[in-house]
């Protein structure tokens, strides 16, 4: 019997025949075909098993009896004399398939993408709300700044007012008393009582009033008594002498006007004073480089220290500070109480001197080379926000810089010790003026600003103290070795009593002692 051989290829619409003879009409239903693939052409063919010869038959092999395997057979459309239309249903599946598929990779491929959109807003608001945060805090920080400073503002002249008046009161009592001294000595002694003591009551209100008196001022002292010891009492009442009531805060302006007087030298127990920060209360804090971080009371006694490499230091609240730890390449925050508490660190990845703090942002004089010489202006948290010093690639500084800003934060101050010089920048890195002196200023290091942007630039290598006009132009020299000091680190000022304050490098500091204090007058 002729044997029909049949061969269909995917993404064919032909159904090939070969053989020497077709089959009859009768025969055909001895032949049964199947979809199946064929493990030898790793494609699809038609598969026709002829069952009066028991044999399989693909037109692709060109061969009898090779068994196409099973296990691979597509089957569920199979159709007795039509393999094409067993192919096209097949052929349909197969597409139905491919087209689900690309749905289903096509939704893939879009939540894929609108999650990645989704993260990436979540994120954006998350950097959003970070920002909002920080500028909420700086703003909250400033306005309790500022309430601060007039409620210790108000408070003081309250104060102030009240001992004024208490002075007032105090002074009349004196004048009455001296009267009835007189009075005593004269031997008028009904008349001693005029004006001051007609009933044991009003004295009793006299006395009420100094001992309210001494309750306020701990250097007075008084017991006032009856008529048989009034005059033991005067005595008294002179000897309190001026009151010793606190003087008004004295804000820092016209440095170029400033006279110093009354010079006194501390051993701090330190060879050098590379910054000194006062506190609202008075108290002062030094750092002092290898030999740490030094708090000391209104009367420059040592009640604590911190056993860091303390470069540089910045008030940062008034209950903490910032210290820069030179080749730890690192800023070390403290809180100040009545000692001193190490807190958290900031890496800055680069060698940092200079470190100061205004509404918000903390300057960081970096680096030690001409390569990296640079001022970093870092958040709070100790992000990077924008990096001074540096334009169109070729930077302003060669050395190690100190950094100092203006009250009102519009103006950087930074002074390079190798190169002699005193740059003024403005908050976003802009040069307003340089100023170089080798004559009158050598090694300028520390740098105090009044609120008039003049400044004071402590001369290490001149061993004097320069004072610089706002327009970087105008210069008078206001501490010289004559006053005490040499190679002078630093200068402060103490605006409650108008002290200031002058830091040294010496190598014996009991000999030489590394704080000079100065009263001051402008």
């Amino acid at each position: 019997m002729a044997t029909k051989h049949v061969s269909l290829y995917l993404g064919s619409d032909e159904c090939d025949l070969a053989g020497d003879e077709l089959l009859s009409s009768s025969d055909e239903s001895h032949v049964t075909p199947s979809i199946v693939k064929c493990d030898k052409h790793r494609r699809l063919v038609i598969e026709y098993f002829c069952k009066a010869h028991s044999a399989v038959f693909c037109n692709t092999c060109k061969l009898t009896d090779h068994r196409i395997c099973d296990t691979t057979k597509i089957d569920a459309y199979t159709t007795s004399n039509n393999p094409k239309h067993a192919f096209d249903g097949i052929w349909d599946h197969l597409t139905n398939l491919e087209n689900s598929y690309a749905r289903l990779h096509n939704k893939r491929t879009n939540d894929k993408t609108a999650l990645k959109g989704q993260l990436q807003k979540c994120l954006d608001d998350m950097k959003r709300v970070r920002r909002e945060f920080d500028e909420i805090l700086d703003s909250l920080e400033e306005k309790m700044k500022a309430e601060i400073m007039d409620l210790e503002t108000n408070i003081s002249n309250e104060i102030d007012d009240h001992l004024i008046g208490a002075d007032a009161t105090l002074h009349q009592i004196r004048e009455k008393l001296a009267s009835l001294e007189e009075c005593q000595k004269t031997g008028q002694k009904e008349a001693m009582f005029i004006g001051l003591k007609k009933t044991e009551g009003e004295m009793t209100g006299y006395e009420n009033l100094l001992t309210i008196l001494q309750n306020e001022m701990n250097d007075i002292h008084i017991s006032f008594s009856t008529d048989d010891k009034l005059s033991s009492t005067m005595k008294d009442i002179k000897s309190f002498g001026r009151l010793n009531r606190p003087r008004k805060q004295q804000p820092l302006t016209s440095v170029l006007k400033l006279n110093v007087s009354d010079p006194r030298h501390y051993d701090v127990g330190c060879k050098k004073v590379q910054s000194v920060v006062f506190l609202s209360d008075g108290r002062a804090i030094l750092a002092c480089e290898n030999d740490g971080l030094i708090l000391l009371d209104r009367n420059f006694q040592e009640k604590s220290r911190l056993k860091i490499r303390a470069v540089r230091a910045c008030k940062f609240f008034d209950s903490e500070i910032i210290v820069s730890l030179g080749k730890k390449k690192q800023l070390q925050f403290v809180e100040v109480l009545d000692s001193l508490v190490g807190k958290k660190t900031l890496n800055i990845g680069v060698a940092c001197c200079g470190v100061d703090y205004n509404n918000g942002e903390i300057f960081v004089g970096c680096g030690d080379s001409p390569d990296n010489a640079e001022i970093r202006v870092l958040t709070r948290n100790g992000e990077l926000k924008r990096v001074l010093g540096v334009v169109d690639g070729k930077r302003l500084f060669t050395d190690r810089i100190r950094v100092r800003v203006n009250p009102k934060g519009d103006r950087v101050f930074i002074s390079e010790i190798k190169s002699h010089t005193v740059t003024c920048l403005d908050r976003q890195g802009g040069v307003l003026y340089q100023y170089s002196d080798k004559e009158d200023l050598k090694c300028p290091n520390g740098i105090l600003v009044d609120g008039d942007n003049n400044i004071l630039v402590s001369g290490g290598a001149s061993h004097n103290i320069e004072a610089i006009a706002a327009d970087g132009k105008t210069h008078r020299t206001v501490l010289t070795e004559r006053n005490g000091i040499s190679s002078p680190l630093c200068v402060a000022y103490r605006p409650s009593d108008g002290v200031l304050a002058v830091g040294t490098c010496n190598v014996d500091g009991k000999k030489n002692p590394a704080l000079h204090i100065f009263n001051t007058k402008l």
